[in-house]
């Protein structure tokens, strides 16, 4: 498969893997958990689904840094897109910059921004715009 079969097209495997990903950040393992109290045979499966104290690693620790490699290798395919189509740099990295900043902002406010008693400045969505950040920089100062 050639780079422009790649980036004129969806890459369905990148796709699935980021289905599968996103069921279980938005709550699967809720629905594992409860399954094991009706199958007790999947309580080790269930067991997974839970972050491991500091003695070692589960497979949901492994959700998060799975949707971060997900959306790196997606970004410079989506920008190569954007840019093979005629959108200008600028154009792009002014829409890079508007998401990171709205990222940032909306961590943020989520943990607790707004009370300015308790302002956590380290969120997920902080990493997730300056990693968005820093893989969108790339493929638009490289090629």
């Amino acid at each position: 498969m050639n780079k422009e079969s790649i980036i004129g097209s969806r890459v369905k495997s990148l796709d699935a893997l980021r289905g599968f990903d996103m069921f279980w950040i938005m709550g699967a393992e809720e629905l594992v958990r409860h399954l094991a109290k009706l199958w007790p045979s999947i309580t080790p499966f269930a067991n997974q689904l839970t972050h491991a104290e500091w003695i070692g690693l589960n497979a949901y620790d492994l959700v998060f840094p799975l949707f971060m490699f997900i959306s790196g290798v997606a970004i410079p395919i989506a920008l190569s897109r954007k840019l093979e189509q005629g959108v200008s740099k600028q154009k792009v990295i002014r829409k890079v910059a508007i998401r990171v900043v709205t990222l940032l902002v909306l961590g943020i406010i989520y943990n607790g921004g707004l009370s300015f008693e308790s302002v956590r400045f380290a969120s997920v969505l902080g990493q997730i715009g300056i990693a968005y950040l820093i893989a969108s920089l790339i493929p638009c100062l490289c090629s």
